[in-house]
């Protein structure tokens, strides 16, 4: 794997960030962009300065749900995954990568890829791409943009609308980090490959149990196909084997993921003193490669029914019905598929949501988010199953149950409020601006106005889906 860019970094770092620049956009208006001296310019004027390192940041003042690692979980990363604990699964993605590689323009894109270490095996593998990694975390990236002679370090939100060009990525990773299927799917190639490595059951279980750390996601594999149902999986590779670490590089192995931000440094390490060294650890993850060529069909289908927008034949006046309910179906499943990455739907977060407002009995919150009897019910044994929401005696009338909202519940409405925004966001930025204000303003026109209310008749029209937000 390439260690950097030697001698000659700085100059190899402006050259390769002036070519990913062609697949960029400017996080502010989604324009073009440049590379000059020190910063990284759009024709509107938005500018955004190159860091000495040689990364730049283009999360354009736009908050999101992600969180970057610290410097002390870059140093531990950088530290484990150095000493080669994970070379047997970065050489796994590399062979996929290669073996699927669609040819043709396009990026490697590394997503909440940290320092870049998977990026750069890839690159090895792929002697004729250029890769971007893009991350959260200012300290990764200060790695990342050294981790490849060949690979730019872009800060930005992988939960948000990315700056990049749609069908920019020819090869797009997602190792161990999140995955905003919404904007996957528009920035891969039709055909492209994207490779994601999820744990096992049994990954890490020996320092998970005797620490006390957190637990692996028993439906990650149910929520990764949910997400993804429009590729076709490539294929599957398990890499399972056992390490012996010693405590160093156990304490690296927890302080450089998510268990870091729960167990404080003194605690760690009297628990991994504790520990025989060096200490047995099972890794186990699963390689999968999924296919983007069943979602170009569908793609080529949905141009086929709308490249043409003209009345039916025989009738004056463009289809408003097929327009709204094509578009408004499309919508719910870019939305469905956002969702899908933390585990609910966008109607169990409608409804979690509308219950941190207030004190709500099932019947009321069944209005509110405009919910029959049946389905609130089945909404509400699913929240609970999932530890959510509880269903609480009221205070003020003993035949009512309040529902409430679980912190857990909670954390999932604030990181559901960013998607919600981020896919609503990356809607209208597919509209000129000028357009954007005038859209809203003339939907909102019609629901306040003449759509507002269901017109009574003989055959009851059933709605397409409830109000997700």
């Amino acid at each position: 794997m390439s260690g950097g860019p030697g001698g000659a970094g700085v100059l190899d770092q402006r050259r390769t960030l002036a070519a990913v620049a062609a697949y960029v956009r400017c996080p502010v208006c989604a324009g073009p962009v440049r590379v000059g001296a020190d910063q990284v310019t759009c024709d509107r004027g938005h500018s955004f300065n190159i860091a000495r390192q040689g990364y730049v940041s283009l999360v354009g003042g736009q908050g999101g749900p992600g969180t970057g690692d610290s410097a002390a979980m870059v140093m531990a990363r950088m530290s484990f995954l150095g000493g080669g604990h994970y070379q047997p699964v970065a050489d796994a993605i590399a062979e996929l990568a290669a073996r699927l590689d669609p040819g043709g323009p396009g990026l490697v894109l590394d997503l909440a890829g940290g320092t870049g270490y998977y990026l750069a095996a890839v690159l090895d593998a792929l002697p004729g791409r250029l890769g971007a990694c893009v991350d959260l975390s200012a300290p990764a990236l200060r790695r990342a943009a050294r981790a490849h002679p060949r690979a730019a370090a872009l800060g930005a939100d992988a939960w948000q609308p990315l700056p990049l060009d749609d069908g920019c990525a020819a090869v797009a990773l997602s190792v161990f980090g999140p995955r905003n299927a919404a904007e996957i799917r528009r920035v891969l190639v039709p055909g492209g490959a994207l490779i994601v490595c999820t744990p096992g059951a049994s990954h890490l279980r020996e320092s998970r149990e005797a620490l006390g750390l957190i637990g692996i996601d028993a439906r990650k594999d149910d929520r990764l196909a949910d997400a993804f149902g429009g590729y076709t999986v490539a294929a599957a590779v398990p890499v399972r084997y056992e390490l012996r670490l010693g405590h160093a590089d156990l304490t690296d192995l927890v302080a450089m993921g998510p268990n870091a931000r729960h167990t404080g440094a003194d605690e760690l390490a009297a628990r991994v003193a504790a520990l025989p060294d060096p200490f047995p650890v099972t890794v186990d993850v699963t390689v999968r490669a999924l296919s983007a060529t069943g979602l170009s069909t569908c793609r080529r289908i949905i141009v086929s029914m709308t490249s043409t927008i003209e009345p039916i034949p025989g009738r004056q006046v463009l289809d408003l019905s097929f327009l709204l309910a094509h578009t408004s179906h499309v919508l719910a499943t870019r939305m469905t598929a956002a969702f899908a990455e933390i585990g609910i739907t966008p109607r169990e977060y409608c409804v979690l949501a509308h219950a941190l407002g207030g004190q709500f009995t099932q019947v009321e919150l069944a209005a509110l988010a405009d919910l029959d009897k049946t389905t609130m019910l089945n909404t509400m044994d699913d929240l609970e199953r999932a530890g959510y929401a509880e269903r609480r005696p009221s205070p003020t009338d003993r035949r009512a149950r309040i529902i409430t909202v679980t912190d857990a519940g909670a954390e999932q409405v604030a990181v559901g409020h960013e998607i919600a925004d981020g896919v609503h966001r990356e809607v209208l930025a597919a509209l000129p601006a000028q357009q954007r204000q005038v859209f809203t303003g003339a939907l909102t026109s019609l629901a306040e106005g003449l759509l507002a209310e269901p017109v009574p008749s003989e055959r009851p029209v059933r709605r397409a889906r409830a109000r997700a937000s």
